[in-house]
């Protein structure tokens, strides 16, 4: 998980990438959104919806 922060060191999004043994990121490489957080208010990430 990886946590970016504001210039207040407030957070501001949270991320997960997958790391490899070997030091190189997995998947597509791209980090996967878990929340967001907005003026106060916490937005999680939801399963996607295919159709």
């Amino acid at each position: 998980m990886i946590s970016y922060r504001d210039r207040e060191d407030n957070e501001v999004a949270r991320v997960h990438q997958y790391l490899r043994p070997d030091g190189t990121l997995g998947g597509s490489g791209k980090p996967d959104p878990k929340r967001l957080i907005h003026k106060g208010i916490v937005y999680f990430a939801g399963p996607s919806r295919r159709t």
